[in-house]
């Protein structure tokens, strides 16, 4: 990893000449938002380089979102968020799972991504817990995955679980495997826990039902006992695991970076 760095720190120098500042994250912060990603990156360097996972993550953000030299930069980038996640940096180890979903480059991208996104559910990371759940669903294991569906619920707002039933699940792999019936069970959960938005939404699209419309509602109203039921019972905590070479091996950036053209 350090050699991937080096070489994109050796190339940045030559598009930019960096002065000798002192680091301060903040005006790196205020450079990323105005878009000046190479200020940011001055800012950020030391800092990531000192061992501050808060930069690491951000640094990594400015690597691969900079358009020159694209494969060191991604290498240096996924190389940053490793960094984060060896100091249990709940985001950069969800952003490893998910930009094995984006570039799906690997023959096993799946099973690798799994890993960290677990790693980061078992600590309270909701966009992983819906990707860990994805995955465990689109693997037909149903029964861990509806285990944790319910941590999920549990760990929300109802105003939350309403927008999941609007589709506002916007992650790696989509709201597209959320059905139109298990849709309308999160705005039935929601309005039996008392948000008025989701009875508000109810009584307003039962006054319109089209015949098809009426048999995803039926079955959403089944959907959604079956989740308040689990809700009662919940599962125990989940056992929070190490972050280690199982989630991120040592050739896994190399032989990611390998498969990218």
């Amino acid at each position: 990893m350090v050699v991937f760095r080096k070489i994109f720190f050796v190339s940045i120098l030559l598009l930019s000449a960096i002065g000798s500042v002192r680091a301060d994250y903040d005006t790196g912060l205020k450079a990323y938002m105005k878009g000046d990603l190479k200020t940011a990156y001055r800012e950020w360097l030391p800092l990531a380089q000192a061992g501050n996972a808060k930069a690491q993550l951000d640094l990594g953000y400015v690597l691969l979102s900079l358009e020159d030299g694209m494969r060191f930069n991604t290498m240096a980038g996924l190389a940053w968020f490793g960094d984060a996640a060896r100091q249990g940096n709940l985001q950069a180890i969800y952003e490893l799972g998910h930009y094995l979903l984006i570039f799906k480059k690997l023959p096993d991208y799946e099973k690798l991504a799994e890993c960290p996104f677990r790693r980061a559910a078992e600590r309270g990371h909701q966009s992983s817990r819906w990707e860990l759940y994805f995955l465990l669903k689109k693997s037909n294991r149903m029964a861990e995955a509806e285990i944790w569906h319910t941590r999920i619920l549990m760990n929300v707002i109802p105003r939350a679980i309403h927008g999941y039933g609007l589709g506002f699940v916007r992650l790696s792999q989509g709201s597209k495997m959320i059905t139109q019936s298990e849709k309308y069970a999160y705005i039935i959960v929601a309005a039996n826990l008392g948000w008025g938005e989701s009875i508000e939404y109810l009584d307003k699209i039962k006054a319109t039902l089209t015949e098809h419309e009426k048999i995803d509602l039926d079955a959403a109203e089944k959907i959604a006992k079956k989740w308040e039921a689990a809700m009662k019972n919940p599962p125990p905590p989940a056992k929070i695991r190490p972050i280690g070479p199982d989630c991120l091996p040592d050739g896994y950036l190399r032989d990611f970076l390998s498969k990218m053209r």
